[in-house]
């Protein structure tokens, strides 16, 4: 069991870096959707709790999608994150 936890709090602690606030905004900034994008890859492959066997059905499976609009999703990805935290921390 300490296994599980430990590896998943190291996933936690490269999150952290990785998708910081500043981070994500200055790689929108940037209009480096790209890299962006590769982050929440890189953090969802981290673990097991997300399923990833068949790419374009997977749990991150919009990371993938041919039409995918990147601005907009790059910009609600980080919208999202850091609203969930500020209500979080208010709640």
């Amino acid at each position: 069991m300490k296994d599980e936890v430990s590896y998943k709090q190291e996933a936690i602690k490269k999150a952290r870096k990785l998708l910081s606030k500043q981070s994500l905004s200055e790689l929108i900034e940037e209009k480096n959707y790209e890299e962006f994008i590769k982050r929440l890859e890189k953090i969802g492959s981290y673990t097991n709790l997300l399923w990833q066997s068949v790419p374009l059905q997977s749990d991150l499976n919009i990371l993938y999608q041919k039409n995918l609009d990147k601005p907009s999703f790059c910009n609600a990805v980080l919208d999202l994150c850091f609203i969930v935290k500020k209500m979080l921390l208010i709640g």
